[in-house]
């Protein structure tokens, strides 16, 4: 009995500092905190000059173009193989037929 009466006031007391800690940490949640800004913010006195970011533009510019006109052309022609491709599978299929045809007539 003696045990079960200490794990009980373990048990108890243990539950009670739970309780406390857990009171505790909502009263701090509840506290505005101060957060100091870790990094200074400035405008960049470096940065690229006018001429020299126009010409980068231009030649993105430039480069995008070429893109969209390969990737158009790649379109193109991947619909002309696929036209192809369906041409040659009728052409397959009525070459097929026609040899089921010869196959039957020799039988």
């Amino acid at each position: 009995m003696e045990e079960g009466l200490n794990l009980n006031l373990v048990l108890n007391g243990a539950t009670l500092l739970s309780v406390l800690g857990l009171g505790v940490k909502v009263y701090l949640a509840g506290k505005a905190q101060k957060i100091e800004q870790p990094l200074e913010v400035k405008p960049c006195r470096s940065s690229t000059e006018k001429g020299q970011c126009d010409e980068r533009h231009k030649l993105l510019g430039e480069q995008i173009t070429c893109l969209f006109a390969r990737t158009e052309y790649q379109g193109t022609r991947q619909a002309a193989l696929a036209a192809t491709q369906e041409a040659v599978e009728r052409q397959l299929a009525s070459m097929d037929s026609k040899l089921d045809k010869l196959i039957a007539r020799k039988i």
